[in-house]
């Protein structure tokens, strides 16, 4: 799910490449991407399921660990 994601915020990026600096469809774009962002990094859980069953840790980014 996470690759899909970005994938997607690169893609609304993309369609909303020729918007002008300071518009206020600009700032709707900005402030969709900030919440986009919020819950990829709060919401979305990544993890692999351990032999045993449970859940275990893995590392999203060089400095985000997700439990």
């Amino acid at each position: 799910m996470l690759h899909e994601s970005a994938v997607e915020i690169r893609r609304r990026f993309e369609d909303n490449r020729g918007l002008a600096p300071g518009s206020d469809e600009a700032g709707r774009a900005l402030a969709d991407a900030r919440e986009a962002a919020h819950f990829i990094t709060h919401m979305i859980v990544q993890a692999q399921r351990a032999p045993s069953g449970s859940f275990g840790m893995i590392r999203v980014a060089p400095n985000l660990v997700v439990i």
